[in-house]
């Protein structure tokens, strides 16, 4: 989008209100990549580290445990209906349902599956929200984890190198823009 109506001196294209300029392409590529950057990231971040060690790191610097449960709860939330839709359409495959095919089979049989996935999501919100109750989720009590993580000196290194990294970054960008 920026591409067909970031404004700019040089066009090469322009039909209507749409004008692809130079400047337009410059400004949609620098886009992308930064997009490109910051999504490997963070799929490189929740590719090496496990969701449980990050929520519990989370509430141990001082975050809510009720805003680290909602994280938890939003990032194995993909997972899980994925796993449940793969279960309910084996069941519906062993029913007789034609699930391969052309796109409007697929389709078909997509109908059925909808149905059922809703509703055993709507039954696990009720055993998770009953699970949290019977653990003692809402105690004002202390939270003692079986697994705890502590920082090493490697830790402390890795955070330092990266607050400054990200110091100097920040100066240079700010002194680039202020010499150019």
């Amino acid at each position: 989008m920026q591409l067909l109506f970031k404004p700019g001196k040089d066009i090469i294209f322009s039909w209507f209100i749409i004008r692809i300029s130079t400047e337009s392409i410059a400004f949609a590529v620098s886009l992308f990549i930064r997009l490109c950057i910051i999504s490997s990231f963070i799929l490189l971040f929740f590719h090496i580290t496990k969701v449980k060690d990050f929520t519990i790191s989370l509430e141990e610097i001082g975050l809510s445990k009720s805003v680290t449960y909602i994280l938890l709860a939003t990032m194995m939330l993909v997972p899980q209906i994925i796993q449940r839709s793969k279960v309910i359409m084996q069941a519906q495959k062993i029913r007789g349902i034609e699930m391969n095919g052309h796109l409007l089979t697929r389709v078909k049989a997509f109908i059925p599956i909808i149905t059922p996935l809703i509703l055993s999501s709507l039954m696990a919100t009720e055993e998770q929200a009953l699970t949290l109750e019977a653990r003692g989720f809402f105690s004002e009590n202390k939270r003692v984890y079986l697994h705890s993580k502590k920082k090493n000196t490697f830790d402390n290194w890795i955070i330092f190198l990266s607050l400054f990294a990200s110091g100097f970054l920040l100066i240079f960008k700010v002194v680039l823009k202020w010499l150019i």
